[in-house]
């Protein structure tokens, strides 16, 4: 174990649910827990780490997370 900070998370914006659904896929993860953020205006999926940090997908539906990298994600 390292004596510094952990990461406790990575978010990934995607434009829509099916290409979260095929980063899954490649990645190999399962969703753990899914919920929406008003304040964000977005679904957001979390999944299993697999022993490391979860990866968070976030699927936004308006607000500027709807512009993210000109509305391809990242």
């Amino acid at each position: 174990m390292t004596d510094g900070p952990v990461l406790h998370h990575v978010g990934i914006v995607v434009p829509d649910a099916d290409e979260m659904a095929a980063m899954m896929a490649v990645l190999g993860l399962v969703e753990d827990y899914r919920g929406y953020v008003p304040q964000f205006q977005a679904l957001c999926i979390f999944t299993n780490g697999n022993g490391a940090s979860p990866v968070e997908f976030v699927i936004p539906d308006g607000g500027p997370l709807m512009k993210f990298n000109k509305g391809m994600g990242g």
